[in-house]
């Protein structure tokens, strides 16, 4: 009986330390899982960030076509001779929605015997954050473009705008 408690005693002395070896194996794993998931987290992050900046750019760029917009076509009915002279800046960072933002409005224009077109391009630019490589700034950007014809009607000699709205790199 003695040899066999002895050949007990040098088995449990072998196995010893694979406890601890299991201990640290998972604790490895689950500090993976959670780099992988804190890494997952952050680029969600990221991109609400972005998003939201993305929708103010846009709402940025929108502001500016309808500022341009009241610049050929103003609510009176009569419509601009010529373009104003571009690329305009409109002061829309006053619009507690849109701080930050800017918006860049450039007006082209051509002409017929009848007709005046005009295309108003605005493109909004909002800071998105510090998302880039090497937390590099990055600036979302949307454009919208408008079209306007202005044609001199009938007998009155009034002219009626038409106003065609289009989104740019949505």
């Amino acid at each position: 009986m003695t040899a066999k408690r002895d050949n007990r005693s040098a088995t449990l002395s072998a196995e010893k330390g694979s406890a601890l070896v299991m201990v640290i194996f998972i604790m490895v794993v689950l500090a993976l899982l959670l780099a992988a998931l804190a890494y997952i987290t952050a680029q969600s992050n990221q991109n609400t960030a972005y998003q939201i900046a993305s929708t103010r750019a846009y709402w940025a760029a929108q502001s500016g076509a309808e500022w341009g917009t009241y610049q050929i076509a103003p609510a009176t009915g009569s419509a601009a001779r010529r373009c104003f002279s571009s690329p305009a800046y409109p002061a829309i960072g006053s619009i507690p929605e849109l701080k930050g933002c800017s918006a860049k409005v450039a007006c082209s224009s051509a002409r017929t015997a009848s007709t005046t077109s005009y295309q108003i391009t605005s493109q909004g630019a909002c800071p998105a954050g510090n998302l880039g490589a090497g937390n590099s700034p990055v600036v979302a950007l949307r454009s919208v473009i408008v079209a306007i014809s202005a044609t001199r009607g009938g007998k009155s000699g009034r002219q009626i705008a038409t106003l065609n709205y289009w989104l740019e790199n949505p």
